[in-house]
């Protein structure tokens, strides 16, 4: 009988397109667009990738609560983002190096957005942004009023409209 080695073990990989892996198509929602409206440069766009794409997909929050939401969302993945990321403070010495002092940078961005949510929202509503930050949270037609006040009181914190110019669009 002859020996099998991995290399005839390994499942064939899927083909691979300019445009990514062939399998995103098959696992998400996505769309072709323009990288630059004036260039000819093309990007495959996955459209679920996060609560946050899929309430812009359909169209439940505008462009610029979504760039709110990312700018925060990527604040909280910098703490080492998870939903035991507040616990990484208790791994920071106090040496100063500077990777402690980046998390504790980015420990107060994160904690400045989650007042100023406090401030001008609900109860309950910088809790419910948080999750969705960190992809555990999935919203309904019930929590997302809740939801758009934390992305708009975001939009303030981070000014927003500073960022978003007309031209700017992720949509076709």
């Amino acid at each position: 009988m002859k020996k099998l080695n991995k290399k005839n073990l390994t499942p064939p990989k899927s083909e691979v397109s300019d445009y990514g892996n062939s399998s995103l198509i098959h696992h998400h929602a996505v769309r072709l667009e323009q990288i630059r409206p004036s260039g000819g440069r093309l990007r495959l766009r996955i459209l679920d990738g996060s609560e946050l794409d899929r309430l812009l997909h359909e169209d439940r929050i505008s462009i610029e609560q979504h760039f709110s939401g990312e700018k925060f969302e990527g604040d909280v993945q910098s703490m080492e983002g998870g939903s035991s990321c507040l616990a990484n403070l208790t791994r920071v010495q106090s040496g100063g190096n500077q990777a402690s002092n980046r998390l504790i940078g980015t420990l107060g961005k994160v904690v400045d957005a989650m007042r100023v949510m406090e401030k001008n929202t609900e109860r309950g509503t910088a809790d419910l942004v948080m999750g969705v930050a960190l992809n555990i949270v999935r919203i309904n037609d019930d929590l997302l009023p809740y939801l758009t006040k934390g992305l708009d009181a975001l939009g303030q914190h981070y000014s927003v409209a500073r960022w978003m110019s007309p031209s700017f669009s992720l949509r076709s």
